[in-house]
């Protein structure tokens, strides 16, 4: 097995290529940062595995612009591709793809599968329709008959250590994905975990995660923590995550049924995660993309408007839902760039109506940190 991995930033080696590494599959890393692929040809990968041991792997894997012309070959070589290049990037990395799977095409080259591995829900979706929007017809019946979109769950935390040459990983290896997918044609890794009913297991991972890590993040900045660990350990902000934990165990155990030791066992990894000193993971890397983090079927608005169903408490979202509206980014906070005006930000940003009760709720909480300041 021959893998591709677009995107050689700290997920495309610190999960993609490392996983093509234990498996033996060799790989190409292709980036469009001539800077970094400049960087990778003159010092190799060091990944350090953040555990008690602090083991250090030499990253054996080849890197290649985009741009190269060796790339087309590659294309037609390599069965199995990763993408790692951020959900807002997708798009142009479809119209990329377009043009090598037009080669894949021409040259007669069959099954392929693409396993994204991005922090977005829904990416493999949006990169096939990105890809088909960009292919003639003949590469369009190419990619529906023979190419496989796959989609993968980020759960690994891969951050920068003292330069862009080294990667500190958590000491996780599993790389969640979707069998329905695969169509029954899957690479033999021990380090895919083949899931059905992904669909599912997307939400599972948007309430338990990413909301708790949110709740944390927000809640952590305001009360001016700089790291997640740090935040995760601070006891009041613990409480609350605690709450925000059993509320979203409650909603995915009523809404899907998952059982409910195996989810609270998902909560309690999460919390682990979040809470270990041994992740340098950054506040503001966490609690970054402020507008998109506050989207309506995101990490805070979702649990909560789910909580307000089933009459389960939201409060610990509501917290950290104002907590997001006032971080300051380049451009400001989302209530300076509003004018103060939380009730216009809470329809264009969030998507919410005035009648809602999460409306309510947020502007009442909004109101009562204004009132102390």
């Amino acid at each position: 097995m021959n893998a591709l991995i677009f995107g050689a930033g700290k997920t495309g080696r610190g999960l993609c290529a490392l996983l093509c590494q234990r498996a033996a599959w060799p790989a190409v890393l292709v980036d469009s940062d001539k800077d970094l692929v400049s960087l990778l040809h003159h010092q190799e990968t060091l990944i350090r595995v953040l555990n008690d041991e602090q083991e250090c792997i030499q990253l054996a894997t080849d890197v290649m612009h985009s741009e190269d012309s060796e790339l087309l070959n590659l294309a037609t070589t390599h069965d199995l591709w990763f993408t790692a290049v951020f959900g807002e990037n997708l798009l142009q990395l479809g119209a990329d793809l377009a043009v090598l799977l037009k080669q894949r095409q021409q040259n007669g080259d069959k099954s392929l599968s693409i396993l994204t591995c991005e922090n977005k829900t829904h990416a493999a979706r949006i990169l096939k329709s990105a890809c088909l929007e960009h292919a003639d017809q003949v590469t369009r019946d190419y990619i529906e008959k023979h190419v496989r979109f796959v989609e993968g769950m980020v759960l690994k935390t891969c951050i920068y250590g003292e330069d862009k040459t080294q990667i500190l990983a958590q000491d996780f290896y599993r790389l969640p994905c979707d069998a329905d997918a695969f169509n029954g044609i899957h690479p033999d890794s021990d380090d895919l975990q083949l899931l059905p009913n992904f669909e599912h297991q997307l939400e599972r991972k948007i309430y338990t995660y990413n909301a708790i890590n949110a709740v944390i993040s927000y809640l952590g900045v305001q009360t001016g923590h700089k790291m997640l660990s740090d935040a995760a350990r601070d006891p009041a902000i613990h409480d609350r995550a605690l709450i925000a934990a059993s509320v979203c165990n409650a909603v995915l155990i009523k809404k899907f049924n998952f059982d409910k030791d195996e989810q609270a066992e998902w909560s309690q990894g999460a919390l682990n995660k979040f809470a270990n000193p041994a992740i340098p993971d950054p506040l503001e890397r966490n609690v970054a993309a402020v507008r998109r983090k506050l989207g309506r079927q995101d990490r805070l608005l979702a649990p909560a408007l789910m909580a307000i169903e089933y009459g389960l408490d939201p409060s610990p979202f509501v917290e950290a839902i104002v907590a997001a509206l006032f971080y300051q980014e380049a451009e400001g906070s989302l209530i300076d760039v509003y004018n103060g005006n939380v009730e216009a930000c809470l329809i264009e940003v969030c998507n919410l109506e005035k009648h809602e009760t999460l409306f309510e709720l947020i502007v009442q909480r909004y109101q009562g940190v204004q009132s102390c300041a």
